[in-house]
């Protein structure tokens, strides 16, 4: 059970991934994505991180579940930052990976060492 047809997503994505051209020329739109749990604020690390690029020009959408133990800092974080767009709880990211000419997470952790 190997390869793309196993895998448990939603069939918007395999839907979008022809729709989509590759994307060329300058970055404008970012996406960051930790996942539900982020236990490290990852994505307030990222945040952080593409703040200090200092690009006025950049739009930053990032997605974060509202029970997020860190969505306070995230939201004080983008506050007066007219270029972030916080997202909560949806449905699908699809349509932000669609639109994004960058992505910044994970696909998934294990909260635990295996050996």
């Amino acid at each position: 059970m190997l390869g793309p047809e196993y895998a448990l997503l939603q069939p918007i994505y395999g839907e979008l991934q022809d729709r989509i051209p590759s994307q060329e020329g300058p970055v404008r739109r970012i996406l960051i994505f930790f996942g539900g749990v982020d236990q490290s604020n990852l994505t307030g690390l990222a945040l952080s991180a593409v703040m200090e690029l200092n690009r006025p020009d950049l739009q930053i959408d990032v997605a974060i579940f509202d029970k997020s133990s860190h969505y306070d800092d995230i939201c004080n974080l983008a506050d007066g930052h007219p270029g972030i767009i916080l997202y909560s709880n949806l449905p699908s990211l699809a349509p932000l990976m669609a639109k994004a000419d960058f992505a910044i997470g994970a696909a998934g952790i294990i909260p635990y060492p295996l050996f």
